[in-house]
């Protein structure tokens, strides 16, 4: 309980730089990944710190960008390839389609939502791609992401909840109507 605790408290203190103004340069370490996901080709970035031991398996925090953003401004922006360099953990920034995410509201000017991209299999797929570029410790997958970003963490932590141990949305409620059908498998695994 207390790591997982403590993984909250540094993705909320990654977001809170946001909201502070102060923006985090790219570092090194961090690689472009294209997957095929039904028929569509989905592009995620994957920071791994350079002294993470390549056979120590690690945690993976998925951060999503909000609508209008892409996965590289929030790279630079959430500071979090510089907190995973210190803290020894993996980070992926996936890209939304259209700059946005399928999060569950099912909004037609929402280009994910309105094509009914399938967002929750992309983020399964990730996962198992991270998989195979480092060991990951399944008990230490987690979401955060702001506005839309943070919208689709709760839609993706009640959606593959068997997977993901813990979110943290920033600007982004749980959405309608999707509120009324929330039913996390696998609700807390602390």
């Amino acid at each position: 309980m207390k790591k997982h605790l403590t993984a909250i408290l540094v993705v909320l203190a990654a977001f809170v730089l946001i909201g502070a103004g102060c923006l985090a340069q790219s570092v090194r370490g961090t690689l472009t990944r294209t997957i095929k996901v039904g028929a569509l080709s989905r592009t995620y970035y994957l920071h791994r710190p350079p002294g993470l031991p390549k056979n120590k398996s690690a945690a993976l925090v998925l951060v999503f960008h909000g609508g209008g953003g892409t996965a590289l401004q929030i790279e630079r922006h959430s500071g979090f390839s510089e907190l995973a360099d210190r803290e020894g953990f993996l980070v992926a920034y996936p890209e939304g389609v259209g700059r946005s995410w399928n999060d569950g509201r099912d909004a037609a000017g929402i280009a994910a939502q309105r094509d009914r991209v399938d967002d929750l299999g992309f983020m399964a797929a990730l996962v198992d791609d991270v998989a195979r570029v480092h060991p990951l410790d399944p008990k230490r997958v987690y979401a955060a992401g702001i506005s839309n970003g943070g919208i689709f963490s709760h839609a993706l932590g009640a959606r593959l909840s068997t997977r993901i141990a813990a979110i943290a949305p920033v600007a982004g409620g749980l959405a309608e109507p999707y509120s009324f059908s929330f039913q996390p498998e696998q609700p807390c695994r602390c």
